[in-house]
């Protein structure tokens, strides 16, 4: 199963809340950039929560990227 470019920036965000990322962003870039349609930005509060963050996201949207 693939998903468009909205709902996989939304997977993102999901997982981002779920691993309690803060200040999650979703930046429409369609209209300013043709490399990207969305941009998916937030914080950690250390080392250990972003490697969290990245290793949850890797893991909900490897299949819908292959």
């Amino acid at each position: 199963m693939t998903l468009d470019s909205l709902e996989l920036a939304r997977k993102i965000v999901d997982v981002m809340a779920e691993k309690q990322a803060e200040d999650v962003l979703l930046l429409d870039l369609r209209e300013v950039s043709i490399l990207a349609d969305y941009f998916v930005i937030g914080s950690a509060t250390s080392d250990r929560q972003a490697q969290a963050i990245i290793e949850g996201i890797r893991d909900e949207t490897k299949d819908q990227l292959v």
